[in-house]
């Protein structure tokens, strides 16, 4: 066998980008359309940020809305981050948020979308919304705790409400200094940019 055969290329690793995202009926109209910029804004940042600095990392998407609990991109499979369009955008009651915990859980795993023969980076996590909901989110948060793909992810908690109570997100992402209150896009993509140059070179 030649040298030449025995060369192969470096394995490409994989990181996985769900965003949970609140289209609720109850907020206005002008913090469902932030919501809607930010993540529009957010997955163009992450493409351009991915495609100028590394070749040996591929990002997966996915993309969770509630009220109402469904998935955006595919409910099998995400999608190659250049490939998102958000086509439609669905407004829902504040019902769903359990359910989409729930659904998140069961996602973040070798049967759902953290396929096995796949080399992945701890996921990154990041909840997009106003912070309100009426539901008791005890059992949903205490299950998805205990998934080990979520108690490693990176977790970010983006509130398009400044006068929201920041709670419901600090209970998700476990840490009060990764909640942000975002107004401004150059904060975010300050944000994204720091995020995937510490973490996924």
């Amino acid at each position: 066998m030649s040298l030449l055969e025995e060369v192969y290329p470096a394995p490409v690793k994989e990181r996985l980008v769900v965003f949970v995202i609140d289209t609720n009926e109850k907020i206005d109209g002008y913090t469902m359309g932030i919501t809607k910029i930010l993540l529009e804004d957010s997955v163009r940042t992450i493409n351009q940020i991915m495609s100028n600095c590394y070749d040996d990392v591929r990002i997966k998407l996915a993309v969770l809305q509630y009220g109402g609990c469904s998935w955006v991109t595919s409910e099998n499979e995400p999608i190659n981050v250049e490939e998102f369009f958000l086509s439609d955008y669905s407004e829902h009651d504040m019902k769903g948020l359990g359910q989409a915990l729930s659904e998140l859980n069961q996602k973040l795993d070798r049967k759902g979308f953290m396929k096995t023969g796949v080399v992945w980076h701890p996921p990154i996590i990041i909840f997009i919304g106003s912070g309100h909901t009426n539901e008791n989110l005890d059992k949903e948060i205490y299950e998805l705790k205990n998934n080990n793909w979520y108690k490693h992810s990176i977790k970010i908690g983006v509130m398009t409400d400044i006068q929201s109570n920041t709670t419901l997100f600090e209970r998700l992402t476990g840490n009060v200094e990764a909640v942000f209150n975002i107004t401004e896009m150059k904060t975010l993509h300050t944000l994204l940019n720091r995020i995937f140059f510490d973490y996924t070179s």
